[in-house]
């Protein structure tokens, strides 16, 4: 049974450097189909901003998501204690006569 070992290089975008065996020769394989376009490798590389979650969000992760990650390390890194202090939340009272009419 023979193992590859696969070789990628930035150089030459689109081809592998195989080799059959630990000290054998190598050879360069095409990845890319004969009657393939080639991808626009620039647009793999290209960063996306994450969305800044609200203050209310980052509150919930921390207090309801936090505690069913099971490292410790690793909860601080996805539900940190949020720099904005805790939301207050608005409780609409009724009037007893709307109350009594939604009845």
């Amino acid at each position: 049974m023979h193992e590859v070992f696969p070789s990628f290089s930035q150089k030459n975008l689109g081809y592998a450097t195989i080799n059959i065996a630990t000290n054998g020769p190598e050879q360069e394989v095409n990845l890319i189909r004969h009657n393939q376009i080639p991808p626009d490798f620039d647009a793999f590389h290209s960063v996306k901003q994450a969305h800044v979650l609200s203050s209310e969000r980052q509150w919930y992760f921390y207090e309801e998501v936090r505690m069913h990650i099971q490292e410790n390390a690793k909860r601080d890194i996805y539900c940190p204690l949020s720099s904005v202090s805790k939301p207050k939340k608005v409780v609409q009272k009724f009037d007893q006569l709307e109350f009594q009419f939604l009845l």
